[in-house]
């Protein structure tokens, strides 16, 4: 019966307490309360730390851009040598929760090596949204939460963030393993990229005061890998909140633009540049160049592959749906 019992007890500790999903509660700045539900990869720290894995965060909602989602996960776990090292953290609002949960369930199923994870970013988003001018599709909560990874995923050190209108045709081990030592971000810059100039209010005094360098090449705020130690350390969120007021007091970025400029602020003459081939092309692209692309970004208004009305050229739309049915989503 001793031996019965030994043998039993972790499965039994398992089912009642490592199976379900916990809570943590997270004080973050200016007392707004994060509900980050981690599932039970992330108490697998009994055999693998957070520091195995190469962490990607993504944007979870149920609008068009959901398509979109399925397709980029499924393109990096194809294309991804280590499959049991990728793990995905989802932001998503408390009205998509249950959908987001449901998908969660499937991907799991679907590769049960994945780590998964989900952060609700709702209480957090209701504090600060006043700080982001509304009407723009670039101020949305699922954007803007790529702003606050330090405290959405606070256990977390590193992370790869992603656009959802994107295929991988690369391994993300090669964004992952780009040295983040001296600086808190690696991002792309488009071979036609303005210079920020173009982006801010050129006289501004409060630019002129921080001795930020107008004449810098802007890179995408799309893809990027972000030193999240250094982000929390160096108080980035504080100081992107500081030029949201700013902008707010006086014009200062253009609202299209808004977290692409807030970023390249922020990190003004403080990034690593990542190479072309990982933010390139887009719908109209040739589609053999397409697949030499080690990310391809569907960017724009009408170059949407999942969009019937779309301008994309039809044999690299094939090669995005080629993603997207290797596992069709029920939610």
């Amino acid at each position: 019966i001793i031996i019965l019992l030994a043998l039993c007890l972790p499965t039994i500790f398992w089912i009642f307490f490592l199976s379900k999903p916990q809570t943590i509660e997270y004080q973050g700045e200016k007392n707004s309360l994060l509900i980050a539900w981690n599932f039970k990869e992330m108490h697998d720290s009994m055999f693998a730390t957070m520091k195995d894995f190469n962490h990607i965060v993504l944007s979870y909602d149920e609008g068009e851009y959901n398509v979109g989602l399925k397709a980029l996960v499924n393109s990096v776990i194809l294309n991804s040598e280590l499959r049991n090292k990728i793990c995905f953290h989802f932001i998503v609002q408390p009205q998509h929760f249950q959908s987001a949960l449901h998908f969660i369930a499937e991907l799991e199923r679907n590769t049960p090596a994945q780590c998964t994870d989900l952060s609700i970013f709702g209480p957090l988003w209701e504090s600060v949204k006043n700080l982001y001018p509304s009407g723009s599709r670039f101020s949305n909560a699922p954007n803007i939460g790529r702003i606050y990874l330090p405290i959405l995923f606070p256990l977390i050190e590193k992370i790869v963030s992603l656009d959802t209108d994107m295929v991988l045709n690369g391994d993300i081990k090669e964004l992952w393993n780009v040295n983040l030592t001296q600086v808190p971000i690696a991002a792309t810059l488009s071979t036609n990229a303005k210079l920020l100039r173009y982006y801010v209010t050129l006289d501004h005094p409060a630019l002129k005061a921080a001795n930020i360098s107008l004449e810098e090449q802007v890179f995408g705020g799309g893809v990027f890998v972000a030193n999240l130690t250094k982000w929390r350390n160096e108080k980035i969120v504080e100081q992107i909140e500081h030029w949201c007021h700013v902008d707010r007091n006086s014009s200062l970025i253009a609202p299209r633009t808004l977290k692409k400029t807030l970023l390249n602020i922020v990190f003004n003459r403080y990034f690593v540049p990542l190479g072309d081939s990982w933010n390139a092309g887009n719908c109209t692209m040739d589609p053999s160049a397409a697949r030499r692309t080690k990310l391809l970004h569907f960017s724009g208004y009408d170059g949407k592959p999942w969009d019937p009305l779309s301008n994309c050229h039809s044999l690299t739309k094939e090669l995005w749906d080629g993603y997207y049915t290797w596992h069709e989503y029920s939610y």
